[in-house]
């Protein structure tokens, strides 16, 4: 059974109800049925890593993790409001043609478009007026799942790992030190964020944690070898050209 802050790898398919369509999965057999399996795509049908109740899942599947038993297909019905949300009407937009051509975009109806860093649909395109829906487009659908709790994650590393990159999008090399959690990250973060990510792992995992910014990857040592790269490619064009300055 599951709790409030347990981890665990869960497997799933998710599908509209009104079109019994699957558009989420983590088998590769059903994303391959349902037509989701691209082969640059292959890698992420894996079993889901996620902490209960802490806001990385569709919230009516999160709410129904808890206190189901392990190793078995469990099937809900989630409706709108805990699933993708409701539509709403003034998400739906008119938008000159013109903005769009502008960017290099010539919109038709029924395309999926990344505007301004926000997804939209093309409802439809007349007479220079372009209508545009930001709703999500699972937004009023009542959703159907099937899962399975494959395992509870126990490892104190493995959790570390799974809320560092719920956080902060993508962290690296988590590890246990000495009792204290440590995460590497590209770029050094603020005190806050420091702060606040510190907080989050005390609160669901128990330990002191910290975030450290990653080492370049040997940048210096690349440089060199180039440099030597260089200079050896350089030592043989020279005794090309002396070769042939001779033979002629």
């Amino acid at each position: 059974m599951l709790n409030k802050n347990d981890f665990a790898e869960i497997d799933f398919v998710a599908r509209v109800k009104e079109t019994d369509a699957v558009f989420d999965t983590t088998i590769p057999e059903e994303a391959e049925k349902a037509g989701l399996l691209h082969e640059a795509e292959k890698g992420r049908f894996v079993p889901l890593r996620a902490c209960i109740g802490q806001g990385m899942l569709v919230l009516g599947l999160d709410k129904a993790l808890e206190n189901k038993e392990l190793n078995k297909w469990h099937e809900i019905e989630v409706m709108p409001k805990e699933a993708f949300g409701e539509r709403d009407a003034k998400l739906v937009k008119i938008i000159p043609l013109r903005i769009f051509m502008e960017k290099g975009i010539m919109p038709q109806a029924g395309m999926m478009l990344n505007l301004d860093g926000m997804l939209v649909r093309i409802a439809s395109v007349s007479s220079g007026r372009v209508i545009t829906d930001f709703n999500n487009p699972l937004a009023g659908r009542i959703i159907l799942y099937k899962f399975r709790i494959n395992r509870k994650i126990e490892d104190a590393k493995d959790k570390l790992q799974i809320l560092g990159d719920f956080l902060l999008g993508k962290a690296e090399n988590a590890r246990i030190e000495n009792g204290k959690g440590i995460v590497d990250f590209f770029m050094k973060v603020p005190d806050e964020i420091q702060k606040e990510f510190a907080k989050k792992v005390k609160e669901v995992i128990g330990i002191d944690a910290e975030i450290r910014e990653a080492k370049p990857e040997h940048k210096e040592a690349k440089k060199e070898v180039g440099e030597k790269a260089e200079k050896l490619e350089a030592g043989k064009k020279s005794e090309e050209s002396k070769k042939q300055e001779k033979s002629q």
